[in-house]
């Protein structure tokens, strides 16, 4: 059922001010929520909350008509505090479980247009002295994850915490789901909290710092009251700017005026009826002005996507149910596509693209949101032809990244680039349609396949790129160019993870793939896998002249690989010390090809040698310049995983306790599996110098 709710009229938005609008939009605005917005939807005010109080134990702890019953029933409303306070000091736990109990059972109106709003608008933080959990459950429909929740308490608790960056809802008079010894209704209760300093600093830091807006305070309301006197005796008008919404029936042109110029506070007047339908009004023209949609032409719409999308939580329906809007369901099916949340603005640009007729307001209302990113709940397989345009807009997207001729470093720009889209990529590649259109059949399709091969390595997720290939080769031609290029990077991954077996079965199904030759072929390369192959091995590349880096790593890893298994420990280190050479020659040979990636592994291997022979400061020289290039400059996973190999490696060469070691063992191990690295504990005890 859509609710029928008019924006307002133009003129009337036009005395919205241009700079909450402004504000609003940068997500720069906290909203300060009164009782105002919870009484329409059935929760009393504090007074009422007072009298249902009473009204609950008045029999159970007056059994007469008395002088005390009488006059709390004749002051609830006059004094709640102090009424509050004597009905908190009356016998047993009456008070707090009838506190209790009316929150329990109120039932509030399942579908309120200003909850709605609020929660769709990028307010930095929700700001609230009311008790119940109406914000909270609307920012879960409209934003799907609960926001953090902060009572009084936990503020106090933590005073220097500030309003932060998270979506949070700060309940600081207290919270009904939380503590109900906590919030803040007697006489007492108001006089610790605007005495505690934790409070006030709390108060000043969101005062002094921070935009405000404020929606269902009355302007003789006693916490607005507080709050501007302190505001104004704290900064005057050295403060950030405050707006409240407050009925025009309650304020006069005079009033209006003082609040400006004294308080530094703009008051935006509604009219006021007993079902709010003004707020509604107001919330949905706030939300149009800052979404740039026009509420004229527009404002329905947006009522009815948000209709249907409280209709969803309600109901429990299926995402695939929408509203009457024709192109609401192709939006769905284009976001499904995508596997992970996405930029606001460039779905945005997409839906041009793809000739819909949705605002970027019409969308944020769509979609689920955390922050400035899209995405959709329980999202159904999409059609071929919405992967298919998907898949060819990434493409074009993605040609901001120069391929270049080699692909073997990808920058930290270029990898955080296609990282946006990582779990896409996958899904895209693992699609006919979607490969298609990412890698194409052109002159730069092994480019392409070497571009997202590159990445996915230097992310780590070996794994994952096998699962590509094994749906790739499902559907490429198995005498095209690319899909020789494609068993070769899974013929990486089966050396790399250690998965030989799989390798030699590979090689043996696809011999093509081994075009290279001598020590570079992968059959070669597989024959010295076994430690008793290696003098082989050693004695070959002894044999050549003028080695290059990579046959100097392989020589000096060799006589490595010799000397861990070596018993005489003359004979272990005269190997470890060949180890060295070599790998003192490989480093200066990646040093001069400037291969950052190679500078980086030539001297992990280099420094393992020295901890071997027990020279940790030399070592340790070496492991900064892994650090300082994987984790700082490349930010290259699988380089982060070796280092806690190396940290493990170190750890066992020096003295630590048994407890220590083990858990430093632990971390290199998860970091192996991570990679998809089979028989791990070996590898870290014996095989790690391959």
């Amino acid at each position: 059922m859509i609710i029928n709710v008019p924006p307002l009229t133009p003129e009337q938005e036009s005395q919205i001010p241009t700079n909450l609008i402004q504000e609003i939009r940068n997500r720069n605005v906290h909203l300060l929520v009164g009782s105002g917005l919870s009484i329409p939807l059935g929760y009393p005010s504090w007074a009422d909350l007072i009298l249902k109080i009473y009204e609950r134990i008045q029999n159970q702890i007056w059994k007469s008509d008395s002088k005390d019953r009488q006059w709390l029933k004749k002051n609830c409303s006059a004094l709640p505090d102090w009424a509050a306070e004597l009905l908190k000091s009356t016998p047993g736990n009456y008070y707090y479980e009838a506190l209790s109990a009316i929150f329990k059972e109120t039932s509030p109106k399942p579908s309120s247009i200003p909850h709605a709003l609020i929660s769709l608008l990028p307010f930095k933080s929700f700001i609230t002295t009311n008790f119940d959990t109406l914000l909270e459950e609307y920012l879960k429909i409209f934003l799907l994850d609960l926001p953090k929740i902060f009572d009084h308490n936990e503020i106090l608790l933590t005073p220097k915490k500030n309003i932060g960056n998270e979506i949070a809802v700060y309940k600081i008079h207290g919270c009904a789901s939380k503590d109900l010894n906590s919030i803040i209704l007697s006489s007492t209760d108001y006089y610790k909290l605007l005495h505690d300093q934790r409070y006030i600093r709390f108060l000043d830091d969101l005062f002094a710092k921070n935009i405000i807006l404020t929606i269902g305070f009355s302007l003789r309301d006693r916490n607005f009251r507080f709050f501007v006197e302190e505001r104004y005796n704290l900064y005057r008008k050295n403060c950030a700017p405050m707006f409240a919404v407050v009925g025009k029936n309650e304020t006069c042109p005079m009033e209006i005026e003082l609040y400006r110029n004294k308080y530094n506070i703009q008051l935006i007047p509604i009219s006021e009826s007993q079902d709010f339908i003004e707020l509604s009004s107001l919330l949905l023209s706030l939300y149009c002005l800052v979404y740039r949609v026009d509420s004229s032409n527009f404002g329905h719409d947006i009522l009815e996507i948000v209709s249907w999308r409280l209709s969803l939580s309600t109901h429990k329906m299926n995402t695939t149910n929408t509203s009457k809007h024709p192109h609401i369901r192709d939006a769905q099916e284009y976001m499904s596509v995508f596997q992970e949340p996405v930029d606001f603005d460039l779905f945005t640009t997409l839906t041009v693209d793809a000739n819909l007729s949705l605002s970027p307001g019409h969308l944020k209302a769509i979609f689920h949101s955390t922050e400035d990113k899209l995405f959709i709940k329980q999202a159904q397989k999409p059609p071929r032809e919405k992967i298919t345009f998907v898949a060819n807009w990434l493409s074009n997207y993605f040609e901001a990244i120069p391929l270049g001729t080699s692909s073997r470093y990808l920058s930290i720009f270029h990898k955080r680039f296609l990282k946006n889209f990582e779990m896409t990529i996958s899904y895209l590649l693992s699609q006919k349609e979607g490969w298609e259109q990412l890698i194409g059949d052109d002159d730069k399709s092994l480019l392409k396949l070497r571009m997202f091969n590159e990445f996915y390595r230097q992310e780590g997720n070996w794994v994952e790129w096998l699962k590509i290939s094994e749906n790739a080769e499902l559907f490429l031609n198995k005498k095209s160019h690319h899909f020789l290029e494609l068993m070769k990077t899974k013929m990486w991954v089966y050396f790399w993870t250690r998965r030989f077996k799989d390798a030699k079965q590979l090689l043996k199904k696809h011999p093509k793939i081994d075009e290279e030759s001598g020590q570079y072929s992968y059959a070669y390369r597989l024959k010295f896998m076994s430690s008793r192959s290696l003098p082989e091995l050693i004695k070959l590349l002894e044999s050549k002249h003028n080695l290059e880096f990579f046959n100097r790593s392989l020589l000096g890893r060799s006589y490595a690989r010799i000397a861990i298994k070596e018993k005489n420990l003359q004979r272990k280190t005269s190997y470890f010390i060949k180890a060295k050479t070599q790998l003192q020659g490989a480093l200066k040979g990646a040093k001069k090809e400037k291969n950052t990636i190679e500078v980086s592994v030539q001297s992990w291997y280099l420094a393992i040698v020295y901890c071997e022979l027990n020279n940790m400061r030399q070592a340790n020289k070496l492991l900064s310049e892994v650090r300082r290039l994987d984790e700082s400059i490349m930010d290259r996973r699988p380089g982060k995983a070796w280092l806690k190999l190396a940290d493990y490696r170190l750890a066992k060469n020096s003295k630590i306790s048994e407890s220590d070691l083990e858990q430093i063992r632990d971390k290199a191990i998860s970091a192996m599996k991570d990679l998809g690295i089979i028989n791990v504990e070996n590898y870290i005890e014996e095989e790690y110098l391959y």
